[in-house]
């Protein structure tokens, strides 16, 4: 995999951490302890983003110390501009690598997208809206309260989007716009409706939010394993930026 820019590594991740924060952060040495009850990886894991000072060892123990106090499994979001040696002690240490994600971004500039008919969107998230997030991203319903709490702290423009017919939800996404980014969130489409156009016009309209707050980029995170996912937003020009993954005590 080639080196790519850690500055611009750097950014986008400071713009998802932004667009879905954690309910509780604990800054250390550089890192970031998230905490969210346990609803998505994200939210739930250290996050290497800047210089530090202080040994691996002791730093990762300061770690598990806190995610175990917590009552959640300690586990680290990686990408390739994290410390050197810090994936190969991990692995040393026990933590399986898991969850290979792909961070693609495309140009929006020259381009124009309109909002699908079928779209509903919203400036906050109605209690319907996350029920139908929940459901439509397979979220436990437990965790909706963390979910409504989590969107409620995104502290910069945001869009909650449904796409529905004949009265029934069939798609849903969050844009949330930052520095002429437009990042998109929780893409889901009914499994009993898909490849009838709901995921393209679902992009799009959140494209086009993005677009009308001034976002000249846009950005997203996808399973490296999502072929279908994958092949639609190859068909808007998204392309890989760099990949981050997981590694999980146990």
């Amino acid at each position: 995999m080639p080196q790519h820019d850690h500055r611009h590594i750097q950014l986008l991740e400071e713009l998802s951490l932004n667009a879905w924060p954690a309910l509780q952060t604990v800054v250390y040495d550089g890192w970031l302890l998230r905490f969210a009850g346990g609803m998505s990886r994200r939210a739930n894991s250290v996050q290497v983003l800047y210089p530090s000072s202080r040994p691996l060892d002791e730093k990762i123990d300061f770690c598990e110390t806190h995610y175990e106090r917590a009552g959640l499994p300690t586990a680290f979001k990686l990408t390739e501009a994290a410390p050197a040696g810090l994936d190969e002690r991990l692995a040393q240490r026990g933590y399986r690598r898991e969850g290979e994600i792909s961070v693609q971004t495309l140009s929006l500039k020259g381009r124009s997208f309109e909002p699908s008919e079928l779209a509903t969107v919203l400036e906050q998230p109605e209690s319907a809206w996350i029920d139908e997030f929940c459901r439509l991203n397979h979220e436990r319903a437990a965790f909706a309260g963390i979910l409504a709490r989590t969107l409620e702290l995104i502290a910069v423009q945001a869009a909650f989007v449904a796409l529905a017919r004949n009265g029934r939800v069939e798609a849903v996404g969050i844009a949330v716009v930052e520095r002429e980014y437009v990042g998109l969130f929780g893409l889901a489409v009914d499994e009993r409706v898909r490849r009838q156009g709901l995921g393209t016009a679902l992009v799009e309209t959140c494209l086009s939010f993005g677009q009308l707050q001034g976002a000249q980029y846009a950005y997203l995170q996808v399973m490296a394993s999502n072929v279908p996912a994958l092949s639609l937003y190859q068909r808007f020009g998204f392309k890989e930026t760099y990949r981050y993954w997981y590694r999980l005590k146990g």
